[in-house]
């Protein structure tokens, strides 16, 4: 799971701002792509995640309004967090 994980968003993982494009990506999906909500959480304002957002899935081409593909992103971030909670073990 882990390496394709880190193949689809090697990219995004490759630098600190690029990591936290992913956590704030992680917080929309959470709320289930409710931007208000997700963006008040973070302490952002919905156009701000909105960008965010586009930009995280622009880069392994996902879109953000098909569920498949926010399922697919879902995926591969609790891919990612499964496994650094297993390597801190």
């Amino acid at each position: 799971m882990k390496t394709l994980a880190t193949a689809r968003l090697s990219t995004l993982l490759a630098d600190a701002h690029g990591r936290e494009l992913l956590a704030n990506t992680s917080g929309w999906l959470t709320h289930n792509g409710v931007g208000d909500s997700a963006a008040q959480e973070l302490g952002l304002n919905g156009h701000s995640l909105k960008l965010r957002v586009e930009t995280v899935t622009n880069t392994p081409q996902l879109l953000p309004d098909s569920f498949a593909d926010r399922a697919q992103l879902w995926f591969v971030r609790r891919a990612l967090e499964f496994e650094a909670n297993s390597d801190s073990r």
